[in-house]
């Protein structure tokens, strides 16, 4: 659990509402300074069911979207298996607020990392395979992400140790866990890391 939301939200005027939930949209934890969401997981349905159809007042940064509405905004970034909902009762946020919802949203996803940090498995292999098994990797990416593809496997295979020689078998859960990290749509996340799961299903 994060540590009281309350003391935070109320500090900034902006703010209505926090939420997080897991990768099924639960609610897990939230504050809010109106009891104005009933039933937020209602919502949080809607909203991803949506996100792959909307394109206009939207913002999309790597895990991060910012969905502008005429009466508020909502900020979403994915830390998977959670999501962090932040809702501003204000199309046009205060320079303030922009930035006390940055510095939150950092402070929420430090604790969050803190709690639910991935334990990798020991070293229970030293056998090491080439980086060519990642090229269908890519190739499913850039159906979604087009050139920026290659630099989410690079990233991928740096934060799993992988060197030029190649990566350890045992090193493929978190080149995994750090593809997953990427992705912010709930649904389209499932389904691309089903297809990479089976392209590499004989080397795990």
């Amino acid at each position: 659990m994060i540590d009281n939301l309350y003391p935070i939200i109320s500090n900034i005027d902006e703010l209505v509402a926090i939420f997080i939930a897991d990768e099924n949209g639960k609610i897990i934890q939230s504050s809010q300074k109106h009891d104005s969401f009933h039933d937020f997981e209602k919502v949080i349905k809607i909203i991803n069911d949506s996100l792959s159809a909307l394109s206009d007042n939207i913002y999309r940064k790597k895990n991060e979207i910012i969905i502008f509405f005429e009466m508020g905004t909502l900020y979403l970034k994915a830390l998977p298996p959670k999501q962090i909902y932040l809702i501003l009762n204000t199309s046009k946020p205060s320079a303030f607020s922009c930035f006390a919802v940055r510095d939150l949203l950092k402070k929420i996803e430090s604790q969050i990392i803190e709690t639910t940090q991935y334990v990798e498995k020991p070293e229970t292999s030293s056998v090491l395979l080439p980086l060519s098994i990642f090229h269908p990797v890519v190739d499913v990416l850039s159906r979604h992400y087009g050139p920026a593809a290659k630099l989410m496997v690079k990233k991928a295979l740096k934060l799993s140790n992988a060197t030029s020689e190649g990566i350890y078998r045992s090193k493929l859960e978190t080149f995994d866990k750090m593809i997953e990290n990427e992705i912010i749509d709930i649904h389209l996340r499932s389904k691309i890391m089903k297809n990479i799961k089976e392209l590499l299903r004989n080397y795990y």
